[in-house]
């Protein structure tokens, strides 16, 4: 789940060197799919990641060798040029609590994750939470 300002102070000071810890323990991979971070390619209607190749220059940005920079540029650019058919996306490697307890930082709660499998490892949870989120005005409408 992604640190929200309002939830930031459930995170510990030195969450930014927890996180390179534990990207360092996975090898900079997502731990479920292994997909690299900053890898530049596209999600096929299947949805597999077809990382971008065809040179050297290219093939390292496939396989996560750029820096994120470098690779948003990448993807900035083929995205300006090609076909509305794919989106070129970065994947960006997130820490994900497995337990969903942001108070939890055993490493072994820990582990590095790309968005898509961070994103369906808290989908029954963030429903959850959206079915208890209730504004005063959804109250005031539902008297």
């Amino acid at each position: 789940m992604p640190i929200l300002k309002e939830n930031k102070s459930l995170y510990p000071d030195n969450w930014k060197q927890i996180r390179a810890e534990i990207l360092n323990r996975d090898h900079h991979k997502c731990k479920w799919c292994r997909l690299p971070n900053y890898a530049v390619g596209y999600r096929d209607h299947s949805g597999e990641f077809i990382p971008n190749g065809g040179n050297l220059y290219c093939d390292a940005a496939g396989c996560g060798e750029l820096e994120y920079v470098e690779a948003r540029e990448m993807v900035k650019e083929y995205n300006s040029w090609h076909s509305e058919e794919y989106r070129w996306i970065v994947i960006v490697l997130t820490i994900a609590h497995l337990d969903h307890d942001p108070q939890n930082n055993d490493f072994e709660n820990l582990a590095a994750l790309c968005q898509r499998c961070h994103n369906r490892h808290d989908i029954k949870d963030r429903q959850r939470n959206r079915k208890k989120r209730i504004t005063k005005d959804q109250f005031e409408l539902a008297i």
